[in-house]
């Protein structure tokens, strides 16, 4: 009985958010890089791959595993992409409201497609982000998740799986919307 409400529960957000994104979907609202061949990441619950990413100061990595038993979301985006800049003010909005809350965490990691550490970190001085930032220098963990359109963001479990999956932005409240959820979710999965 249970699940069966936790399923008429999630079909009624899911008809409610249409962005919610659950595996693959063809995106509306983002920068198409490169067709992804077919099947390359036909859906989720997966390992999250190990990575190493450097962060904007140039100087301090992360580490995948820095975020083990932590819900992580994990937003791609470059300097140039209006969607990415877009959904902005969303992912800093969550990253406070989620702030003190030792479960989750946020990186933001900009993809280094023609742009670069430089001019990620004048773009998040100038418009006052706070959110921690890394950066994908060699395009890594980019190719690791097959991602070829931005802004592209993962909600990865507790333990280290892809759970969700969004490609583009729509708006701010589907965003916040559809990432709130989710979390609240995972959450309670342990």
């Amino acid at each position: 009985m249970n699940k069966f409400i936790l399923l008429l529960v999630l079909a009624l957000i899911y008809s409610t958010f249409p962005g919610l994104s659950y595996g693959q979907e063809e995106a509306q609202d983002s920068v198409v890089i490169w067709q992804a061949p077919p099947g390359l990441l036909e859906g989720m619950n997966r390992e999250m791959p190990s990575f190493e990413l450097i962060m904007l100061d140039g100087k301090t990595s992360v580490h995948s595993q820095d975020f083990k038993g932590k819900i992580l979301i994990l937003d791609f985006w470059a300097t140039w992409c209006s969607p990415c800049i877009a959904a902005f003010p969303s992912m800093q909005t969550l990253a406070d409201l989620y702030a003190e809350h030792p479960e989750v965490a946020f990186l933001i990691v900009n993809t280094s497609w023609d742009n670069s550490l430089d001019e990620a970190k004048a773009f998040m001085l100038d418009h006052g982000y706070t959110f921690p930032m890394a950066y994908d220098e060699r395009g890594t963990v980019v190719s690791q998740l097959g991602i070829f359109e931005i802004p592209t963001t993962f909600v990865i479990d507790k333990d280290g799986k892809l759970q969700f999956k969004h490609k583009g932005f729509k708006s701010i409240v589907d965003l916040i919307g559809s990432l709130r959820m989710q979390i609240g979710y995972l959450l309670n999965q342990h």
